[in-house]
């Protein structure tokens, strides 16, 4: 078949699921619920990876840092890559490296080692480790926490959940991952000067889910606690349960 032959037919059948009075739709598509995986067993938990993916530097040669004005996201970190790792603060910034017993910087091999492609990965070349996102549903939501504990935010007006990043391909995977959590995203562009490594862009995913789930998006206290906040208003929610 030729494309005008393709294209009036696609045309015809999608006219064919409205109604008699071509204003609504005839037929509607269920929003799908979480998707169940099997549980994972991962070397660095979601909740870090996601963090690491947010905040964290995958560029120094020898050892994994953190970038965040959240010491609670640090302890987190530290806690997460093991009962011994402790951390100490960069003078005049806010990176934070991690030591095992205080002596040796954990490495970034040793955190990336079970995927070395994202070794030495900049910003705008970041993306979710694949197995990740075929995690468990309890795994799943731990590592979207992780990432919107990070560059996530919620309104406190209407409580519009938001994650901005500079790599397409973390868009997409983020899209992904939160679809296969039964919500639906969608991505809006940011032209700003200042994201000068992706050529002046950035990616907004916006993420719609019932109210009552909003909480189970974050871990970070004054995130939750926003995100608690919003789920006991009596405002509606803007979930859809239709495609």
């Amino acid at each position: 078949e030729n494309t005008k032959t393709i294209y009036e037919r696609t045309k015809n059948l999608k006219n064919g699921f409205k109604d008699s009075d071509n204003r609504g739709w005839r037929f509607k598509i269920p929003m799908n619920e979480a998707v169940e995986y099997p549980e994972k067993q991962y070397k660095i938990p979601p909740y870090v990876m996601g963090l690491a993916l947010g905040d964290g530097s995958f560029r120094e040669p020898d050892a994994i840092s953190l970038s965040s004005s959240d010491e609670e996201l640090v302890k987190s970190f530290a806690s997460g890559l093991g009962e011994n790792v402790t951390y100490k603060k960069c003078t005049g910034n806010y990176s934070y490296y991690f030591y095992i017993k205080d002596r040796c910087r954990y490495s970034i091999k040793e955190f990336l080692s079970e995927e070395p492609k994202l070794l030495g990965a900049y910003s705008e070349d970041k993306y979710i480790p694949k197995h990740y996102l075929l995690g468990s549903i309890e795994q799943r939501y731990e590592l979207l926490q992780g990432l919107l504990d990070t560059d996530g935010t919620i309104s406190k007006t209407n409580g519009k959940v938001q994650y901005t990043t500079i790599s397409k391909q973390l868009a997409f995977d983020i899209c992904e991952l939160c679809r296969s959590l039964g919500m639906v995203t969608n991505i809006g562009i940011d032209q700003h000067k200042e994201y000068k490594k992706s050529e002046g862009k950035a990616y907004v995913i916006s993420i719609q889910c019932k109210k009552e789930f909003k909480p189970k998006l974050f871990r970070l206290n004054r995130k939750k606690e926003r995100a608690i906040e919003y789920a006991n208003n009596d405002k509606r929610s803007e979930h859809k349960e239709f495609l």
